[in-house]
């Protein structure tokens, strides 16, 4: 809707209020920004509630509207009825909706985790398309709602290694552009925003920056493009930020399909190391974190470091872990069972007249409460750095070679062919010489 007939506010009406999820960081905090610009009150829907306090902080601070926090995490079965009956509990007249929230995985589709994957589903699908069911009629009723959907430009094309990811999208912009064209006429904004790769934490949580394939913006920018589309009169279905991602999505929809395959395969294509069994895989991340965590304690030990050490990628980390708590967790269980054979020996390493726990009991503790000690007390990490550092001296302490082949690509040696009869020297071939081909 354009900017001169935004809402205007009536004293018989409550202000209008725009439901925006995902709103704990990057597009979700821009949108939220912008809405209570236009004077719009927010609804801030996302799992962590620490950065939507500031963010609602700052905007009633700036704009002097109202923004409410809702805690949730749309993946529950009953995340979007429980978000429509705390809306309808506060009263608010809801005008706008903007399904930010969603998440991304890399990796080979063969060795996805099916728990993953059905988080990623009923956060990028499930909850949209409910919430958009649920609220719909109201933003109809209103007269001048607006519905934004984020999709990707990874809904112009499959997209190898990120196939559900890229699946998801795809049915985003589907449902919303089939919205857009049943709601013609009735005073509803619809519109599908399918940004490229964009500087959020969106590659931190998928594990890998394989997804950055396109043209880069700033956050403020593919909101900007959201804007204006729907400042204008006749607002498009759907809308890709950024010219080079434009040009690209139309070709993609041009170009045959084998070769869209092909081009999207080369430019997201797997890590050589995601082929690697698991439990190999896991192996070999634990004990490059060992010798991290050996080298520059705790603290170096990311997920950077570690996946650099093990000459893998994030993609690796990512699909052996999830994420680098989980890590942490296998690396105390690995030098904890040091720790035990050690003692069963009565070659453990620490002084006993050191004041510092053992491992054992850290762990018992439980990881989240060990790694706020970690912060506090150097004994502690100094314990976690004298076992594994003993790991790392341990006699007999194998590490399985991540590849059986001696070859550095991980592919076989080409076998050589012998030439065909026709095309020996001398013999009958094409080119008609008495010499024959050589």
């Amino acid at each position: 809707m354009p900017r001169s007939q935004e809402p205007t506010i009536d004293a018989t009406r409550p202000r209008p209020a725009a439901v925006i999820t995902g709103a704990s960081a990057g597009f979700g905090v821009e949108f939220a920004r912008r809405f209570a610009d236009r004077g719009y009150d927010v609804v801030l829907v996302a799992r962590r509630r620490a950065p939507m306090d500031a963010l609602a902080t700052e905007l009633e601070a700036a704009h002097g509207i109202t923004a409410h926090v809702v805690p949730l995490d749309l993946t529950d079965a009953d995340a979007a009825a429980r978000l429509l009956a705390r809306v309808d509990e506060l009263g608010l007249d809801v005008r706008a909706l903007v399904n930010n929230a969603g998440f991304g995985t890399y990796g080979a589709f063969a060795e996805a985790d099916p728990a993953r994957i059905a988080q990623e589903i009923s956060l990028n699908v499930t909850a949209v398309t409910l919430l958009s069911r649920l609220f719909l009629p109201g933003l109809l009723a209103a007269g001048d709602g607006i519905l934004v959907n984020v999709a990707s430009t990874a809904a112009y094309q499959p997209g190898p290694y990120l196939a559900v990811y890229a699946a998801t999208k795809a049915y985003v912009r589907s449902l919303t552009e089939a919205l857009w064209q049943e709601t013609r006429g009735t005073g509803l904004t619809v519109l599908a925003l399918a940004p490229g790769p964009t500087q959020t934490e969106f590659f931190e949580a998928a594990g890998s920056e394989k997804f950055k394939v396109g043209q880069m913006l700033p956050v403020p920018e593919v909101v900007d493009v959201a804007f204006r589309a729907l400042d204008r009169r006749n607002t498009p279905p759907s809308v890709v930020a950024g010219y080079r991602n434009r040009v690209t999505a139309v070709a993609a929809g041009l170009l045959p399909r084998r070769l869209t395959l092909a081009v999207a395969g080369r430019l997201t294509g797997s890590d050589p190391m995601t082929r690697m069994p698991v439990a190999e895989r896991r192996r070999a991340l634990v004990d490059a974190a060992v010798r991290v965590i050996a080298r520059e304690g705790v603290a170096g030990a990311t997920t950077r470091a570690v996946v650099a050490e093990a000459g893998m990628k994030l993609a690796s980390l990512h699909y052996a872990f999830g994420s680098r708590e989980e890590l942490l967790e296998a690396v105390i269980a690995d030098v904890t069972e040091q720790e035990r054979v050690a003692a069963e020996d009565g070659l453990l390493p620490l002084d006993p007249d050191d004041p510092a726990p053992t491992m054992a009991q850290v762990v018992h503790a439980g990881l989240d409460r060990f790694l706020d000690l970690l912060v506090e007390d150097p004994l502690r990490e100094r314990a976690l750095l004298e076992l594994t550092l003993y790991a790392l001296r341990t006699p007999g302490r194998k590490r399985r070679s991540p590849r059986s082949t001696p070859s550095t690509t991980g592919r076989p040696p080409p076998r050589s062919r012998p030439r065909p009869a026709s095309r020996a020297r001398g013999g009958s071939c094409r080119c008609r010489t008495p010499r024959g081909c050589s």
